[in-house]
């Protein structure tokens, strides 16, 4: 089947300002929350927050590779692993 050619794909400027216009709130709304979100970081208790957020994530990451380098130790534990993981696998 061929495509009909009287099908237009560019975009229109009836629909670009449709667009625009549609569009146009979220300007507005967006500074508003960046003004907002501004004021309630630049106290010191959401710092602190962000630090402490910051650090978690990073003992996270620390002990998530420390399991992975342990199971790369261990040969005999890794085909377990890789076999529960693959969809044929034994589990």
């Amino acid at each position: 089947m061929s495509m009909s050619s009287d099908t237009c794909t560019t975009p229109t400027a009836a629909g670009m300002l449709a667009f625009g216009l549609g569009t146009a709130p979220d300007l507005p709304a967006g500074g508003l929350a960046l003004s907002r979100a501004r004021r309630m970081m630049s106290g010191r208790t959401a710092r602190r927050l962000a630090a402490l957020v910051t650090i978690a994530l990073r003992l996270v990451g620390l002990v998530r590779d420390w399991i992975v380098l342990r199971a790369l130790a261990m040969p005999s534990v890794l085909p377990d692993l890789l076999a529960a993981r693959t969809p044929g696998g034994s589990r």
